[in-house]
């Protein structure tokens, strides 16, 4: 990795994607079992199919918000509520029956990163703030659930997104100006570490630096990452710097 050390010894705070960045997660599997597990909780174990495109069209609303007075938790549950005819309270009854009963069954579809607990604890160590910047699909129980899958819920985390607290979702470029706001930082004492080009790497357009971690086969490297490597060679980066920020 070329590691101009210089142009950005300025950054103070790093913001991390969680799944495929921190976590070991194949997406698409991990959710063909979410669907199935959840449906029953919603009545619907029956007929998955049919649970997986309500709920996804749902969040699809989720994905298209550009900010407003809803979170993004209640444009999901408001939406799905009429979806399925259900109250709202009901809806999230349903959710938190599967945080507390179900999640748990889908952690063997994870690991964690071995690299990754070392580079936070050393960033930590270093004095940087950390964030994890994941898309805010999903509520807070369930992004608190993988973090603790990825060995991480010892890492204090200054801001986490979930759906609970953000109005936009990745890849908008509203999603990263609300995560400044969040922690209180300019977007250019701040590092975006992620491994999905289309979803992460846009923080460069609020001036974000960006570090672009590569799934195993990935050969792309997107035009506005800053850094293209391994959370070892962003483990060295942070070594190379000469005095904490």
């Amino acid at each position: 990795m070329t590691t101009p050390l210089e142009r950005h010894r300025h950054i103070s705070t790093l913001l991390f994607d969680l799944d495929g960045t921190l976590l070991d997660i194949h997406m698409p599997s991990f959710l063909k079992a979410y669907f199935r597990a959840l449906a029953p909780c919603f009545g619907m174990g029956e007929d998955v199919p049919r649970f997986r495109e309500m709920l996804l069209d749902s969040v699809r609303l989720m994905l298209h918000a550009r900010g407003g007075e809803r979170t993004l938790d209640r444009i999901l549950v408001e939406d799905f509520a009429t979806r399925t005819g259900m109250a709202e309270e009901a809806v999230l009854t349903a959710f938190d029956t599967f945080h507390r009963e179900g999640l748990e069954t889908l952690r063997p579809l994870t690991r964690p990163f071995g690299a990754a607990k070392p580079l936070l604890e050393k960033a930590l160590a270093a004095g940087f703030t950390l964030a994890v910047a994941t898309n805010p699909v999903f509520l807070r129980r369930a992004v608190e659930s993988r973090i603790r899958w990825a060995g991480l819920e010892g890492i204090a985390f200054a801001f986490i997104s979930t759906a609970e607290n953000m109005r936009v979702c990745k890849p908008h470029p509203e999603y990263f100006t609300e995560v400044l706001a969040a922690l209180g930082r300019a977007p250019w004492e701040c590092m975006m570490i992620g491994d999905d080009p289309v979803k992460d790497m846009p923080a460069a357009l609020v001036g974000i630096a960006t570090f672009f971690v590569p799934s195993p086969g990935e050969r792309r490297h997107p035009e506005t990452a800053d850094y293209r490597g391994t959370l070892e060679d962003l483990s060295s980066w942070i070594d190379g710097r000469a005095t904490p920020p």
